[in-house]
């Protein structure tokens, strides 16, 4: 089912389509991942508390979501520098681009955005929020295909509730959890069951999005 594509950054899920399930897997970032469609885990004790911007990492690969627009001083991907990646790079999806994009320490971090990045060791991130009183809510153009979208809201919100603005875009969502190093099912828009759109999203986790033309999401959160 899965495969790796020479030395290229990705390694993809193989496509699964029956007529009552149409799920289509994304990408992940290479680099010692082993990959399966499993039962969605639990989102209890996920770690992460929103309002203080701190995210808890796992041993191996997490996908991070940057819910809020950062603090000017602190909005670089060096405040992930003290993470031991073990050599990896820390990876974002670039969709117009059709690639993955591999940080740099001066690369600004979006708001709605995910960041695949690989711990050797359980840590600790904490994201430095912006308090300009002024600001708008964020906003993330989406392409037709998979995006990668980093969950905004302040607590768990079903993907119907938290992909409202682009209700009649959005097609499926792909978790990863960091716990099992692996995918979670797939969140089809209309579907039920262990597909149902009522399961929760989770915050400073990110998503993969699949979009059947271009939207604008919109933030959920503060």
């Amino acid at each position: 089912m899965i495969w790796i594509l020479g030395m290229a950054l990705l390694l993809s899920l193989a496509t699964m389509c029956t007529v009552a399930d149409n799920y289509t897997s994304a990408v992940l970032p290479a680099g010692n991942v082993s990959a399966t469609l499993a039962a969605p885990p639990s989102v209890a004790g996920t770690g992460t508390d929103y309002n203080s911007g701190m995210v808890e990492l796992q041993t191996g690969w997490n996908l991070v979501g940057i819910p809020r627009r950062l603090s000017e001083d602190k909005n670089s991907a060096s405040l992930f520098a003290h993470v031991d990646s073990a050599g990896r790079s820390i990876w974002t999806y670039d969709p117009v681009g059709k690639g993955w994009k591999d940080l740099t320490a001066q690369d600004k971090l979006s708001p709605l955005d995910g960041y695949f990045i690989y711990s050797a060791k359980p840590d600790k991130i904490t994201l430095s929020y912006s308090v300009d009183p002024l600001q708008v809510p964020p906003v993330k153009d989406l392409q037709t295909g998979w995006n990668l979208v980093g969950f905004s809201g302040a607590s768990d919100a079903s993907a119907r509730d938290s992909l409202l603005s682009i209700r009649k875009t959005w097609t499926q969502v792909i978790g990863w959890d960091p716990a099992k190093q692996q995918t979670e099912d797939s969140i089809i828009n209309g579907g039920n069951d262990t597909h149902a759109d009522s399961r929760m999203m989770v915050p400073m986790r990110a998503y993969w999005v699949y979009a059947d033309s271009p939207c604008s999401l919109a933030s959920i959160g503060a």
